[in-house]
């Protein structure tokens, strides 16, 4: 097996470990709100790279952008917070699916704080991602409460965050990037507790600390992938997230999305796979004329 096919795999076992954080995230979020969910995924995940990296702590706080990592950290708060706000109310699938627009946002950003150049093909294959959300949200055709659009406010942050990232990987290792913003989420969650800390009961807390445990091991495991296989070949596996969701939320809590979110969800996809394919090229073409 080659490091492409490695690469891929570990990336899907990624997704994988994320998906069954969300569902645990939703049955969470339901039952104690979703800033418990933050407070377990930030909290849980700083004391999961503590018990995984004891020995590289000094290695790890050491950062030449203090201010940068903030701001990485506070962008995914936001994102998280905002995304389980909506899933507490919404189906996976569906929130997932919506979520799946977030390439869109972020190349949108990179033009913006970045100054990437996109390209007609690119522009285009984004107005189509936007049909294919259109065709899923359904504004004006379906009443939507105001939660179903927390997924694009959490995509939004998230893509500020990726931004921030990659301004940062020439800055810091990617230990330093992993145990920041757990960090800062786990000082913000804290200090906010009073305001909505309900006291879990008895399995709760073993679901609270396995929200947090996925959370550093997928992410490692996504690092190790992104070791193994260059970004434009592992990329587009992450739709596999939707499978995963759809097949968890209708076994866990009976929900499936309808036959409209299917074909904007295929759209959304087929759309940022296009994306992912046309940075991809452009990339070799960078190499090749340098």
């Amino acid at each position: 097996m080659n490091d492409a096919l490695r690469g891929i795999l570990l990336s899907i076992a990624a997704t994988l470990i994320f998906s069954v954080s969300d569902a645990i995230g939703k049955h969470i979020a339901m039952t104690y709100g979703p800033l418990m969910v933050s407070f377990a995924r930030f909290v849980f995940s700083f004391a999961t790279i503590l018990l995984i990296f004891p020995l590289r702590l000094g290695e790890a706080v050491r950062t030449r952008r203090p201010g940068l990592q903030v701001a990485r950290s506070l962008a995914v708060i936001g994102a998280n917070t905002l995304f389980f706000i909506g899933l507490r109310y919404n189906p996976l699938a569906d929130m997932v699916a919506i979520g799946a627009a977030t390439p869109f946002i972020t190349t949108i950003l990179a033009i913006v704080l970045l100054g990437e150049k996109v390209g007609v093909r690119r522009w285009t294959a984004m107005g189509i991602g936007f049909v294919g959300l259109l065709i899923i949200v359904r504004p004006g055709l379906e009443v939507r409460d105001w939660t179903y659009f927390m997924p694009i406010a959490s995509g939004t942050f998230w893509s500020v965050y990726v931004i921030l990232t990659r301004k940062a990987g020439g800055v810091d290792p990617p230990l330093t990037q992993l145990f920041y913003a757990p960090l800062a989420g786990s000082v913000a969650m804290s200090a906010a507790a009073p305001f909505y800390w309900e006291m879990p009961q008895g399995h709760d807390w073993a679901l609270l600390v396995v929200i947090g445990t996925c959370a550093t091991i997928g992410h490692l495991v996504l690092i190790k992938a992104y070791r193994l296989a260059a970004a434009s070949v592992i990329a587009p596996y992450a739709y596999v997230n939707i499978v995963f969701a759809t097949i968890i939320g209708y076994l866990v809590y009976g929900d499936f999305p309808d036959h409209w979110t299917l074909v904007g969800t295929a759209v959304v996809v087929g759309s940022g796979i296009y994306v992912f394919y046309r940075e991809a090229q452009l990339a070799r073409a960078a190499r090749g004329g340098s």
